[in-house]
């Protein structure tokens, strides 16, 4: 009989270790900024501009607050999917 094999070992301390290195820096806002963007009636989700949640929805939070109109795309899962959100996104 053969001896056990052991489970192989990940040698990668984070997900996105795993993943292509960025060639881009995406933009960034304030909170204060979505809110006034979001307020704003001249602008319209999905139109002129599109959130991207990328927080975990399986975590246990106490107040886990869903940015209405965000798409929730997990930081995860965000890489594998970025083809087809890109596509839906330009159509």
């Amino acid at each position: 009989m053969s001896p056990p094999v052991a489970p192989a070992q990940h040698t990668f301390a984070n997900f996105f270790d795993r993943l292509p290195k960025p060639v881009a820096t995406p933009g960034s806002i304030t909170v204060d900024e979505l809110t006034a963007l979001m307020r704003d009636e001249g602008e319209v989700a999905g139109h002129t501009y599109v959130v991207v949640d990328v927080r975990r929805m399986d975590l246990e939070e106490e107040v886990h607050y869903v940015l209405p109109s965000a798409i929730n795309l997990p930081a995860q899962s965000f890489y594998q999917t970025l083809p087809t959100v890109g596509t839906l996104l330009s159509s």
